[in-house]
């Protein structure tokens, strides 16, 4: 038998739990098409309101966070 160092070096899973991690969870990005269908259940919306809003802004893609700050942005803007 050939002798060498060829040792696996096993992580417990607690170990893996217990390093620092920057990493922060994000949110999921939806297409327009996407915000536009659960319009009424997520923002209380029409889905023309989420199209117009996200077409306004030029967002094709938002987190449901972002859509809602569009969205609310978009409903309390002054129109000429």
């Amino acid at each position: 038998m050939p002798k060498g160092n060829n040792t696996v070096t096993e992580t417990k899973p607690s170990e893996i739990n217990n390093q620092p991690n920057n990493l922060q969870p994000q949110e999921a990005m939806y297409s327009v098409d996407e915000l536009m269908a659960a319009s009424r259940l997520r923002f209380g919306v029409a889905p023309e309101v989420v199209g117009a809003a996200m077409k306004f802004y030029e967002v094709p893609k938002a987190t449901q966070a972002e859509a809602k700050k569009l969205i609310e942005k978009f409903k309390k803007r002054e129109v000429n």
